[in-house]
């Protein structure tokens, strides 16, 4: 046998079963100590099923440089070894299948919430492990949007705290600005918060105080919301991405429930909703502006701001504004910490009756700045309006 494996692919290998040059892309190979494997895996990302490798809860691997690759899992006093092809620089994690046998995963652990984060939906916030496909979520844009699918995974403590791709990133309370996450946020670190029309991967956001490594304990759990498209999702009240499968689903215990669900669906490449930013002037500039203590401290004020989209002659956003309120405050707008101008939010985005509120604004640049692509905008309420409501 000679086949590629892509996203959603699955091949299962009884023992006594002949495999050839197998390449594994995204989906699953399930296999057992019998199965005669010629010619070696071609291991890109995906999972591999190993069925008669009791999962004992101190898995261990180890990769050996060179051009036959031996893949060694080790399993209490139980070793298995799998020869792969090509280099493999990236992260191996091992957990349990739901029979107990050893799964193995290659490549970047999917972005994920961590268990107990609040999400918030049509009925209020929400526990991420107690939604439910076809629970309606708000969006940071407002819009109410059915849950697709969910999914779960799990990983041993033990291992996790060796693997800096899993080791959690803990937003406290307030760390964002706005008084935003409204309680401490805790995701993986390839989860991506939505900052300055910005989708931002947690750990390229770390200082090591108010936005630092968490603890694994001795489960790590994650959980992540797929929507029919790629959105942001409000956790913790903070702006943060639902799922986009970018051949991660397989990451998950519960992958093939997705196909129960929707047999129908063909994979497609993965669309952001935002351009993702790992580096560069422009993160820098974010990450220094939330390092300063005004945007650290809490507030008074229940309004939150969020900007949508960047252009090269307007910035335009909006305010989430507490149950009840009807008018939006004015908003100061600052280029690289240096105030360029004021907006009021005078647009409705909400249907009628829907809470909280929102209103939206469009900020048109001074025609005296010409973007280069590495400034730094930050929206937030006029200080004359704090003043008034204090008052």
């Amino acid at each position: 046998m000679h086949t590629t494996i892509d996203q959603d692919g699955a091949v299962y290998a009884a023992s006594g079963a002949t495999l050839n040059n197998i390449v594994l892309h995204g989906g699953l190979l399930s296999i057992s100590t019998g199965t005669i494997i010629t010619g070696g895996i071609t291991y890109t990302s995906g999972t591999i099923d190993v069925t008669d490798l009791k999962y004992a809860g101190s898995g261990s691997q180890q990769i050996s440089v060179g051009a036959d690759n031996i893949l060694t899992i080790t399993e209490g006093d139980v070793t298995r070894q799998i020869a792969l092809l090509g280099d493999y620089s990236g992260s191996f994690s091992v957990s349990a299948a739901s029979d107990g046998s050893t799964r193995i995963d290659y490549g970047a652990p999917a972005p994920c919430y961590c268990r107990g984060t609040l999400i918030a939906t049509e009925t209020g916030e929400t526990p991420v492990e107690d939604l439910k496909t076809g629970d309606h979520v708000r969006t940071a844009s407002g819009a109410l949007r059915p849950i697709r699918w969910i999914g779960y995974r799990s990983y041993d403590g033990r291992f996790a705290r060796g693997n800096p791709d899993l080791i959690p990133v803990v937003f406290t309370k307030g760390s964002l600005g706005n008084a935003l996450p409204r309680r401490d946020l805790t995701v993986s670190p390839l989860h991506a918060m939505f900052i300055d029309g910005y989708l931002i991967p947690a750990h390229c956001l770390l200082n090591g105080t108010t936005i630092r490594r968490g603890e694994t304990g001795e489960t790590l759990e994650y959980f992540h919301v797929e929507l029919e498209t790629h959105d942001v999702l409000l956790a913790e009240g903070a702006p943060s991405e639902s799922f986009v499968d970018d051949h991660s689903r397989n990451m998950f215990h519960n992958a093939a429930s997705f196909a129960e669900l929707w047999p129908d669906h063909e994979p497609e490449p993965a669309q952001y909703c935002a351009p993702r930013l790992e580096d560069g002037a422009t993160l820098e500039h974010i990450r220094a502006r939330l390092a300063l203590p005004e945007s650290v401290g809490t507030t008074n004020s229940a309004v939150t701001i969020h900007i949508d989209s960047i252009t090269a002659r307007s910035i335009e956003g909006h305010v989430t504004l507490p149950h009840g309120a009807t008018d939006a405050p004015a908003l100061d707008v600052f280029m690289d910490e240096t105030f360029i101008g004021s907006v009021l939010p005078d647009r409705p985005a909400d249907k009628p009756g829907d809470r909280p509120a929102t209103r939206r604004f469009v900020f048109g640049l001074p025609r005296r700045i010409a973007l280069t692509g590495n400034e730094c905008f930050r929206v937030r309420e006029s200080q004359t309006s704090a003043r008034a409501k204090a008052a």
